[in-house]
């Protein structure tokens, strides 16, 4: 019997030293939009995690500025932003909590503007030390079917699209939803390659795009569910 019991822990072993990796995944966010040159929305953030907001203003010149009054971190830029026609402006910003709280109030300023929007998503399992990946991509077009078009990716980054459209913003395919504003939307996938495409459909007019990809804490490796057995 106990000669049996052995084999079967040998074999069984491998089995649970298997090692899974869950690479980046969504937590928890916000969104609003009003009438104004402020906006804010709140959020639980979390220490260890990384925290990405798109922002809209309706003045192409206006300058955002993000503050969190809840964690006193200081938010940077994740990628140039650009305008839409009709000075539709949107850009991505990232912030790393280096404290806790339920209720971190985060604030988009728009100088100029009119008319704010903001979407802002925490994510677990990226890197806290220069999240940001590549030089991503912002794009303005008219049509129903917004994009980034390609831009460059490593694979297991955690991809991440901000659209701002002149008719309702709706995920694309092979998208995750993780902030939706109606004329705005944020979205997410895992990098399967090493290029990525944001991809949305709108109801009709003008738009901006933005695509930019955060690393995976531990070098990049993509996500492990099915691990070799070795004896």
């Amino acid at each position: 019997m106990r000669k049996h019991l052995k084999y079967i822990l040998l074999f069984a072993l491998p089995l649970f030293s298997c090692s899974v990796h869950a690479g980046i995944l969504p937590v928890t966010g916000c969104n609003n939009q009003a009438s104004a040159n402020a906006i804010t929305c709140t959020m639980n953030t979390t220490v260890g995690q990384v925290v990405i907001a798109g922002g809209e203003t309706n003045s192409g010149t206006a300058t955002m500025v993000m503050s969190s009054s809840g964690t006193g971190d200081t938010w940077t830029s994740a990628q140039a932003g650009c305008s839409a026609s009709g000075n539709q402006n949107i850009q991505m910003f990232w912030m790393i909590p280096t404290n806790s709280t339920t209720s971190d109030v985060i604030t988009l300023t728009g100088t100029g503007a009119v008319y704010v929007i903001l979407g802002a998503e925490s994510f677990s399992g990226a890197t806290i030390s220069n999240p940001i990946d590549g030089s991503g991509a912002c794009v303005i077009g008219s049509s129903t079917t917004p994009a980034t078009g390609s831009y460059a990716v490593t694979t297991g980054d955690y991809n991440i699209g901000w659209v701002l459209c002149q008719g309702a913003a709706t995920v694309g395919a092979g998208w995750s939803d993780l902030q939706n504003a109606t004329y705005s939307d944020l979205e997410g996938q895992t990098a399967a390659s090493g290029s990525a495409n944001a991809t949305w459909t709108s109801t009709t007019g003008n738009w901006a795009a933005e695509g930019i990809a955060i690393k995976p804490a531990g070098g990049g490796a993509p996500p492990c569910f099915d691990c070799p057995i070795v004896f």
